[in-house]
């Protein structure tokens, strides 16, 4: 089986370095790997040039103008001639079984497409560590999926996703014009609409370096926000969808799409403020509500074998309300005539 990696590439000298030796590293070697720079103006490429000189490996330095990491990922999977792409990113590091765990799978599921968590490393400042402990895991138990659910947006992140060559030039690749988020959801949307089910498991599984700075926060999650809106136009049904308090999505059939997150951090500190200009006592509450926010972070860091401190758990719960408002106005922004989300 010839599995080849493809991997964009856009002014990464930060993490470039750490993700060639996790491929250097890996087990099992890949056919080949793929660099698709994306118009870095960094020293990305020459780190490229210098880290990957006298591997023992089918190494490709190639550049695609068009910027979008889509537009690369198409461009690596253009020249590839392995049977099977695995696609990740310059910010990633896989595990040293990541090959050997994929082409298990692939053998053992008789699949076409698969995909594995991001698991964050926990570095960086207390932004990147947020999204350390709330993206791109998923989830720790092995199971398939077979469509993009009611709201369109059933589907797995490309820092770690393996399509089989042929159906990925089936589906037609990336969406390139989706440049900012989503391209990835999308590609999963169309691999369910042609029959084809994503297989998860989470040893299949690579680690992300997540961006330090409060404003890339923010910016990550305004993004996925939009996305969110585009992948429920194109590919939600119709009807009014509101995530409730227990966990489940409840629904009511309608012409139109609206979907509401009626429990995300933000609507519920904007709660307490409220009742506070009522009750004042409400204003200490939104005060302490961190706290009870840092009992689940605290939980997602043990799941890492991470601790937090009190101080450090506390802040965290601040970052992700600011995090979860980033994201609604994000999903504002992806709303359109006949598709809202808040």
């Amino acid at each position: 089986m010839r599995i080849s990696v493809v991997i964009p590439v856009y002014n990464a000298q930060k993490t470039i370095a750490r993700c060639v030796q996790g491929l250097q590293d890996l087990k099992l070697k890949p056919y080949e790997v793929i660099f698709v720079d994306n118009g870095s103006s960094d020293e990305t490429v020459q780190l490229l040039q210098s880290l990957t000189e006298g591997w023992n490996c089918n190494v490709h330095i190639v550049h695609e103008t068009t910027p979008g990491a889509a537009s690369a990922r198409n461009t690596g999977a253009d020249l590839a001639q392995g049977d099977w792409l695995a696609f990740t990113d310059s910010d990633c590091i896989p595990d040293v079984d990541w090959l050997t765990q994929g082409q298990i799978h692939i053998k053992k599921q008789q699949c076409a497409a698969m995909a594995g968590p991001a698991w964050g490393t926990m570095e960086g400042d207390l932004s990147a560590q947020l999204l350390s402990l709330t993206t791109l895991s998923v989830g720790s138990e092995a199971h398939w999926r077979h469509d993009a659910g009611k709201t369109g947006v059933n589907g797995f992140a490309s820092a770690n996703l393996w399509v089989n060559k042929q159906v990925f030039e089936q589906v037609q690749g990336f969406d390139a014009t989706l440049t900012v988020s989503g391209e990835d959801y999308d590609l999963c949307a169309r691999l369910y609409q042609t029959g084809h089910d994503i297989y998860y498991h989470p040893q299949l599984s690579v680690r992300h370096i997540h961006p330090s700075g409060f404003l890339s926060l923010l910016h990550k999650a305004s993004a996925y926000g939009k996305a969110h809106g585009f992948l429920f136009e194109k590919y939600g049904q119709s009807g009014l969808y509101v995530d409730g308090l227990s966990g489940k999505q409840f629904h009511v059939t309608a012409s139109y799409k609206l979907w509401i997150n009626a429990v995300s951090a933000e609507k519920k500190m904007i709660v307490l403020l409220g009742f506070g200009f009522v009750w004042p006592v409400f204003w200490f509450v939104a005060l302490i509500y961190p706290f009870f926010i840092s009992r689940f972070l605290c939980r997602r860091a043990k799941a890492l074998e991470q601790q937090l401190g009190l101080h450090q758990a506390y802040v965290l719960g601040w970052l992700l309300v600011f995090r979860s408002l980033a994201f609604t106005v994000g999903r504002m922004k992806g709303s359109r005539r006949g598709v809202w989300l808040l």
